[in-house]
Formats: C-alpha cells, structure tokens, sequence
C-alpha cells in the first residue's frame, strides 16, 4: 500500500484556510504553502545561498525534465534529492509533463519518470501527465486517458513520497471525469490542477475567468481534500488570489523569472521597476520616492546587506529579494487566516491590481453560489 499522508485544516477564514501536511517521509508542511520552483543546476551549485545566509525559503519544487536532460544535473544527482541539494525542507517532484511537450519533440515512458522519483526519494512526486493544449481540442480526451492511465503505476507502491495526481480539464464535464477516473485508482484527498498555464499564452477570451471558475469548482467538488495550483502562482499579489480561492497550495518561479527582467517585489504591491529597466517595458511601474523608502528599511539578508543600487545592477540580489518577500507574504497569510481577517487583507493586498480584484470578486461569487 502506499504510505499514507494526512492534511488537517485548523484554521479556516472565508475559502482560505491554514493547516498542515504530514508526509510520508515525516516532514511536515504548513499551509497556505508557495512552492518556489527552481532549476536544478542552480541549486546544485548553491548559486543563492551565500547571498540568502541562512535558507529561508520553505518549500522546493523541482522538475524531471531538467534531472534527464541536464548533463551537469545527472552528474550532480547520485544520492537522493535532499542530499544533493543539502536542503532539509520538504521538496516536490514534478514529473516534466508540461516541459517535456512544450519545450522538446522528445517522448518519455512515464514509468522513466517513476524511475526517477524512487531515486532521488522527494517527499511528494508527480506522476507523469498531459497537459491539455489549447490549440489542440481534438487531443483533449486522449491526453486525459492518459494522465489517468499512468497513476496505475503508482497503486501499492512502497515508497516514502506522497503521489499526487493532477486534473486537467477545460470546463467542469472533464474535471469531473478527471476526479471519477483519480478516484479509481488513488484518493482524492491531495489533488493538483494543471493545463491553466496555456491560458495565459493565448488570447482567449475571458481565459482569467475560466481559471477561476474552473480552481472553484474543484475546491467546491472537493472541499475537505489539499488543492494544489500548477503553473500561476504569478507575483505575489496573484498568490493571495489563488490563497482565497481555496488553494492550499501555489508554485511559482517568477520570484526568479521577474528579477532577470529588472523586477522588484514589495510587500502589498505588483511589480516594480528601477529607472534602468525603461526600456525593458511596455508599463511605467517605476519605484516610487515612498516605495524607495520602504526597499531600504526592507529585512532580507540583501536588502540589509546592500545598497538599492546594488539591486538595480545585480539579478542575483533581486531574485533572493523577490524570494524573501514571496516567502514573507506566506507567513502573513497564515498570521490573517488565524486571526480571522484575511478576507480583509487579501482584499487590501489586490486591491492594487482592478484586473485581480475583479478575479477575487468573482470567485467568491462562484464560491458562494
């Protein structure tokens, strides 16, 4: 049988609720909780942490596409995933589904991925699925069928990780499809929801909407199981979104991302600019004079340690800000689900994006009905 795993909520504000994970390896995770999605290579080569000090991020995720296609990643990876990346927290295993069609014409046997996950022993893996394309409707079912078909390979397996199954589906007749056929082979009581990242590379009409609706169906259809959201954890403003929504769970990787592209997060704001980065943009969200001041009194290791200058030159100091304040922002939503007032400070925090507000609004709208 597979080692069980078991979420307990404590804590519930409106749809946002706060509770831990206990997992089969024995670590623990609290939640609300953001995945900081990363490359391999960089972790293997401890590229952040002189900078960090002290490891503060909580959660990892990492991808199987980047362990079989990384020469310096295989190499790198002879013992188990924590040992080789000398990090203690829980780390999740995604199994490279939406990179391996997206990024390569290369085919892979799911059971190469389950392979993997047994070798580098991560406290929650993925089973290899197939995110639905939207300009492909006509793959649709086949690309269900075969996400589910290959959660087979994951019953009464004795391994120490937590398997979690991702549901795709573009309007709530394959959700629920996705759900019966999960149900026949595992329980539902931790699910993912993936193919929601296409929707933000195409112009679909009310493609934002569709996102919403779709994450509210799936935590009204299954309102006691842990709910984690692929692909658009986005900002940190977007994170108290999806938090409100019901997710228990986002990853992301624009904490990284955005810093290449001359990015800055602050607490309670979308993103932010330094002047150098005009160029770079289309929108004149500059820091402003107050903003500025509330960057030099920020407490993460960089901002303590080096100058706004400092930041505006160098990517490495604005990907270990923009991670801090992602992680900060976690713990505040954990603090206001506890007192009882997140409804009020999420609403606060996206108040400063009309686009996400309108979004919140709405999924509290379907949430309700």
């Amino acid at each position: 049988m597979c080692p069980k795993a078991y979420f307990t909520t404590h804590w519930q504000c409106d749809y946002a609720r706060c509770g831990d994970i206990s997992l089969p390896s024995k670590r623990r995770i609290e939640t609300p909780v953001l995945w900081f999605s990363v490359w391999i290579e960089d972790e293997l080569r401890h590229r952040y942490l002189p900078l960090m000090k002290k490891e503060f991020r909580e959660t990892l995720l990492v991808n199987a596409y980047h362990v079989l296609t990384n020469r310096f990643v295989k190499t790198g990876l002879r013992s188990s995933i924590h040992e080789a990346l000398h990090y203690k927290g829980p780390i999740a295993l995604d199994s490279g589904g939406f990179l391996f069609q997206s990024k390569s014409k290369m085919s892979i046997d799911p059971l190469i991925i389950l392979d993997v996950q047994r070798k580098l022993k991560p406290d929650i893996a993925i089973p290899l699925d197939y995110p639905l394309k939207i300009d492909e409707p006509e793959n649709y079912r086949t690309r269900i069928e075969k996400t589910l078909h290959n959660l087979s390979y994951y019953t009464d397996l004795n391994e120490s990780f937590l398997v979690l199954p991702v549901i795709h589906g573009y309007n709530f007749r394959q959700v629920d499809k996705m759900i019966e056929g999960i149900k026949r082979v595992l329980d539902v009581n931790f699910v993912a929801i993936g193919s929601l990242v296409p929707l933000a590379f195409f112009r679909i009409k009310n493609a934002a909407q569709l996102v919403v609706s779709l994450i509210s169906y799936v935590r009204k259809k299954l309102p006691d199981s842990f709910l984690h959201v692929f692909g658009v954890g986005g900002g940190a403003t977007t994170m108290h979104l999806l938090y409100s929504l019901g997710a228990d769970s986002v990853d992301s990787n624009a904490w990284e991302k955005k810093a290449a592209y001359g990015c800055i997060q602050l607490p309670g704001t979308t993103d932010r600019y330094f002047r150098k980065a005009k160029a770079l943009i289309r929108k004149k969200s500059f820091l402003s004079i107050e903003e500025k001041k509330t960057l030099r009194n920020c407490e993460c290791p960089v901002c303590r340690a080096f100058s706004i200058e400092d930041l505006e030159r160098k990517r490495d100091l604005r990907v270990v800000h923009n991670a801090w304040v992602f992680q900060h922002e976690v713990y505040l939503a954990r603090q206001h689900i506890k007192e009882g007032t997140y409804q009020r400070f999420a609403e606060k925090r996206l108040s400063r994006s009309p686009r996400l507000l309108k979004l919140y609004r709405l999924g509290k709208s379907k949430l309700i009905s």
